[in-house]
């Protein structure tokens, strides 16, 4: 027998697979008859044993993966229903803790807000309160020049402490816009 026959016979007993399993293990035959050459043909038939032998042994091999498959395939979608039946069971539980979640942490968002809106206005102010400090200042400045110079030194460091307190509530303003806004993109990519 040589390979042409050896190979012919092989697929005369491997018709019972699908066409593109049959294709598959004809493919690899042939192309390990190719690689041992012409030479090596009767060492490989011998090595390969009796066609039919050899096909029955294919065949069981192409069963238990079929099966292998199956029960994977089974396996997943009993998965996929547990995680369902899951997201189910524990929506009564998670849609009011996610509502709550959500809740307080709105509420710590416009405390925040609030907090710092606060600092605005006490820094607007504290410059109104030091401009009309000024303001007394000069108007009593001929009476009781020493009253005077404290109004104007206490107006002076009002206003300052109004700048300040107005830009850095609004650095911090711009901070935590910026950083919700950057926390809910992330939050709604997911």
């Amino acid at each position: 027998m040589n390979k042409t026959q050896y190979l012919s016979e092989l697929k005369q007993h491997l018709r019972k697979l699908p066409a593109v399993e049959l294709e598959e293990v004809m493919n690899y035959y042939t192309e390990y008859f190719e690689e041992a050459g012409p030479e090596k043909e009767a060492e490989i038939i011998q090595h390969l044993g009796n066609p039919k032998d050899l096909a029955k042994q294919i065949i069981s091999e192409c069963a238990i993966k079929a099966i292998d498959t199956t029960k994977n395939a089974g396996k997943k979608s009993l998965d996929a229903i547990w995680i369902i039946l899951l997201a189910i069971c524990s929506a009564p539980i998670a849609l009011p803790m996610v509502v709550a979640l959500l809740a307080v942490l709105s509420a710590l968002a416009i405390t925040a807000f609030t907090i710092v809106f606060t600092f605005f206005l006490v820094g607007f102010a504290l410059v109104l309160a030091g401009i009309f400090t000024i303001v007394v200042g000069f108007i009593i400045i001929f009476q009781h020049f020493f009253q005077a110079l404290l109004l104007f030194g206490t107006g002076l460091i009002c206003i300052g402490v109004g700048i300040l307190l107005i830009y850095a509530s609004l650095v911090l303003g711009s901070l935590m816009y910026n950083g919700i806004l950057s926390i809910c993109k992330h939050i709604f990519k997911k």
